[in-house]
């Protein structure tokens, strides 16, 4: 779970990082990070070999008054790690994040736990219709992280005589990737952990509608008779271990509406017998002001491989 003040001090906690902004702390660090063979291969030498550069380095970005950036730290010890940062250039028509982390605390998740948590702050600013990335197209890992993370290639640019990759993604598809997340997620018991069912009433509209579609006819329930039956097999014993996930997914947004099909894999053990299938959920969203919510879902099992 994130939690962020971002107005206030810009502290952002994750589940094992603690995130601030950079201040005249940080010298020692920056020097560090920004003298990494990744950083100079990947970003560029900033030319700060003393904690004297690395000072001026920091008084510039905090007097870029379009730019934020914030020093990622292990929440245990305090150690910082990494660096984030979303700023406005001059060549982008949108707001771009950047990211570097030391060496050794690569491979661990720390960057996209970190980033995600940053990216979740910026959904929550609605003057931010885009979120964009740049970077060269070698640097590969770093790709692979945007991508886990909603980004898809945009163009390619020239600057400086060098090719970059620019990605970017809407924030309305990513704020509608959490909340079809936070649907499936509302079902899992894995763990012997108690389902958050009711979760489901903030994150749909009042009088949405849910359907499941038979072979022969189609079920239709409002929210609380789609709930009830629920709540009982996935506390009392019946349904154990169930977990239901996105496989694959369509989206398609226009203005304030939007439909994803969403393709599923769900298994678990109904009555001590081990299950697993396929199928897909048809949803549709309505955005208010800077929500979206789920205004109808209609799904249909099926025991044939999702592809």
């Amino acid at each position: 779970m994130v939690h962020y003040i971002q107005k206030k001090t810009g502290m952002i906690n994750t589940e094992r990082l603690s995130l601030r902004l950079l201040n005249n702390t940080d010298p020692e660090f920056i020097l560090e990070l920004v003298n990494m063979p990744e950083w100079i291969r990947f970003i560029g030498d900033r030319n700060v070999h003393s904690t004297e550069d690395a000072q001026n380095y920091i008084q510039n970005a905090l007097l870029d008054t379009t730019s934020q950036y914030w020093i990622v730290s292990l929440k245990e010890d305090k150690i910082p790690i990494g660096l984030i940062t979303f700023m406005k250039r001059s060549y982008l028509l949108h707001f771009d994040i950047g990211f570097a982390f030391l060496t050794q605390y690569t491979n661990l998740g720390y960057a996209y736990e970190a980033v995600n948590a940053v990216v979740e702050t910026i959904l929550s600013d609605p003057s931010h219709e885009k979120i964009a990335a740049i970077l060269l197209p070698e640097n590969k890992k770093s790709i692979r992280l945007l991508q886990r993370l909603g980004l898809r290639f945009d163009t390619e640019i020239k600057k400086k005589e060098q090719v970059l990759h620019l990605y970017s993604v809407p924030t309305d598809y990513l704020k509608i990737n959490r909340l079809t997340s936070r649907f499936f997620n509302l079902f899992t018991n894995t763990n012997q952990q108690t389902p958050p069912l009711d979760d489901l009433y903030s994150i749909c509209l009042q009088k949405a509608i849910i359907a499941k579609k038979e072979i022969d006819r189609t079920e239709i329930y409002d929210l609380e008779e789609f709930l009830n039956p629920r709540k009982i097999i996935l506390t009392d014993g019946t349904l154990t271990e169930f977990r239901e996930y996105e496989v694959s997914e369509e989206t398609r947004i226009s203005n304030h509406l939007a439909q994803r099909i969403s393709r599923y894999h769900k298994d678990g053990y109904l009555n001590g017998v081990y299950f697993s299938e396929n199928g897909t959920k048809l949803f549709q969203f309505t955005k208010d002001e800077n929500t979206w919510k789920i205004a109808s879902v209609i799904w249909e099992d099926s025991t044939s491989p999702v592809t």
